[in-house]
Order: structure tokens, then sequence, then C-alpha cells
């Protein structure tokens, strides 16, 4: 039986880098058997799933982030929602999309969403002929302003983030003897290609690799699927729908209405009467 998936956060002192490692084996897992993706498209997905999941290391405690990406050509939309706390869930729609697109036209948003309810941040990236590795750095520049790189493992379901420490202050003259981020990049290659060809799932297994290479563990955090979907959001929904289309809502002949969450596609079953009536 896997491990449950985990995020790894190390720092390299020597070179002023940290190092987030996501070992997604078992939410990759999860996601094959919630979702009907065959092949291709679910292949898509979990390329999308591991580029994104590490940058909740860059989330400050209780804060979360959604990304939605609506692709016009070729036609898709992909949603995944992710938070500090390591709770994630995705979907990638239509479920009979089967291809890895190399490039894609269409728009971007990300949102990030603080603590307490506070309003949350939008930015949009437009794709024009724009490869996913693209997008990915766009949003780490543009949305989270700092100097990373992420890799996706082609051996096994993990990936990672090169995180490159801002510059020392000395006099209020700015030091950095560092490599930069595509220095440090070529300079890891052959160890981190080495680390995804191992495909460690067990905790102790990861986190020694990774000190006997020099590193020191500064954090790790459990990431799972989780989707707040609950009846009373569904009813909700459907109490809005059908506000708004009373006459068509219903079929002469329907008593009862199910919808699935796409997300985690549990089901939910509505009589005529639960949503027609006005809540008190």
């Amino acid at each position: 039986m896997l491990a449950e998936s985990q995020l790894y956060s190390f720092l390299d002192r020597n070179n002023d880098f940290l190092v987030h490692f996501f070992e997604g084996q078992k939410v990759i897992q999860d996601l094959v058997l919630i979702h009907e993706l065959k092949d291709k498209g679910f292949s898509y997905l979990r390329d999308l799933v591991l580029s994104t999941q590490p940058m909740i290391s860059l989330l400050k405690p209780n804060e979360g982030f959604g990304i939605y990406l609506d692709s016009e050509e070729p036609y898709f939309r992909w949603k995944i929602e992710t938070n500090w706390n390591g709770n994630m869930r995705t979907l990638l729609a239509p479920e009979d999309f089967n291809i890895i697109p190399s490039k894609v036209n269409g728009v971007c948003r990300l949102v990030k969403i603080p603590p307490n309810n506070k309003k949350p941040y939008t930015s949009l990236i437009e794709l024009k002929q724009s490869q996913f590795n693209e997008v990915i750095n766009g949003i780490l520049s543009k949305s989270f302003q700092n100097q990373s790189i992420i890799k996706v493992s082609d051996l096994s379901d993990q990936s990672i983030m090169l995180m490159k420490l801002p510059k020392t202050t000395v006099d209020k003259e700015s030091i950095d003897s560092s490599p930069s981020l595509n220095e440090y990049l070529l300079l890891k290659n052959n160890e981190i290609q080495e680390i995804f060809k191992k495909a460690l799932n067990n905790s102790k297994d990861v986190i020694d690799i990774f000190t006997s290479k020099g590193y020191s563990l500064i954090n790790q955090r459990k990431v799972q699927l989780h989707c707040p979907c609950t009846k009373d959001r569904m009813l909700f929904t459907l109490r809005n729908l059908y506000q708004n289309d009373k006459e068509g809502f219903f079929k002469p002949e329907e008593v009862k209405i199910e919808m699935r969450c796409d997300y985690c596609k549990k089901l939910f079953s509505f009589f005529k009467e639960e949503i027609t009536q006005v809540p008190s």
C-alpha cells in the first residue's frame, strides 16, 4: 500500500536554494480511481497536478489558491484548488479528452485566497500557443514573484521545485555568490533524475536520500485529495438555478434530480420539493 503523498522542503545551505520535493504517487493513484479520463488525457492531468502542487510551499498558513485554465484550442477546461494544509481537488473536462496538447490558446486565471475570507487576489495570463511549463513559470514569476522552476518526473509520479533564496545584504549592498536558477538546475539535474528514478514513497527513505546529499529538512506536510462539497451546497446551487428558470427547470414527470460533483464524483439526490421550497 502506498504511503500518503507528502511535500518536503529542504534547504541547500551551500548554494542558497530551497528544494521542494512533491512525492505524489498516492494522490495520482486516487485520481485514477475517481476520474474516467483515459490514456493521454489522464497523463496530461497527472502532469498538470504534479506541476502545480509544489507551489503550496509558497503559501502562508491557511492560504489557498485555484488555477483555472480555459483552453479554446484545443478545447478543454482544467481546474485545481489547493491550500496550505495540503488539501486539493482537481478536474479536467471533457471526460473524453485524450490528447497531450503541445501548445494551447486561451486564458489561465489564478485566484489566491488569503485567510479570514479577505478579498482574493486574481491574476490572468493570456495563452497564445503557450506550453504549460510557460504558464507555470509565468505564475511563479508574476503571481508569487520569486525565482523558481518546477520539473516533473517522467519516471515517477513526483516533481521538484527549485527556489533561489533572496540575496543577502551587507552594508546596503547586495551580495550574491550563489548560482543562477539555470546554473543550479544544470548542477543538480543528474541528482534530481537519480532521485526520480528511485520512485521513493516512504517518508524516511525520501528524507534520508536528500540529507545524504547535503540538504536539510525544514518542513513536510501531507497532501491529499479532499473535496468540500456537501448536499447543502449542491442544494443552494440547484435552488438558484431553479429561481432563474422555474418554467423549464423540471420535466413534467420529474420528482427527483440527481447532481454529481465534478471534482470528487459524489452523487447527491434531491426531491422536487426540496428545490422549490423557499428557505426559512
